[in-house]
């Protein structure tokens, strides 16, 4: 796998192994209580947890990633958000056409692309879930070009963790 579509193609993996099994004992579990979604964390990566967003990055920042509840308005509100929050961390964002698809069974919207965080070249990939409580999680997620391989089993486990609790 080429570090240029990493990330992406960790999403599509994810999507098509929903039923991967998503967790060991020593991983972190979380779980948003009227979001009704719960998702796990190897024990070495950083969390910063703030009302409904989740920050989790590697430890050495290839990879990074964005969880955050938002309220079930329709697609078109879902969008808007996921955009405001994509410009809000990444430069020169450009993204493929959002497709429709499931997500670990859920109703979601996928696309990816690249751009620049913090003067770094990234791949992006991004998902919309709803989570079937009349919440959508959006689910961001950006890999340093060239630094993130080491990562991609974490990721693939990370995202086949999202699911209903």
């Amino acid at each position: 796998m080429t570090p240029r579509s990493c990330l992406a193609a960790l999403i599509a993996l994810t999507l098509l192994a929903a039923n991967l099994s998503a967790t060991d004992d020593d991983w972190n579990t979380l779980t948003h209580p009227s979001g009704g979604i719960g998702l796990s964390f190897p024990p070495s990566w950083s969390l910063d947890q703030q009302d409904a967003s989740l920050l989790a990055w590697s430890p050495d920042d290839a990879v990074r990633m964005m969880f955050r509840v938002i309220s079930d308005d329709g697609l078109a509100v879902a969008m808007a958000a996921m955009n405001r929050e994509l410009a809000s961390q990444v430069a020169d964002a450009r993204l493929s056409r959002p497709a429709e698809t499931a997500f670990n069974g859920m109703d979601a919207v996928a696309a990816n692309g690249t751009g620049v965080v913090d003067g770094r070249s990234v791949d992006i990939g991004v998902v919309l879930v709803r989570t079937g409580k009349s919440q959508v999680l959006l689910v961001m997620g950006f890999s340093v070009v060239g630094e993130a391989d080491t990562h991609i089993g974490d990721v693939q486990r990370i995202l086949a963790s999202i699911g209903p609790r």
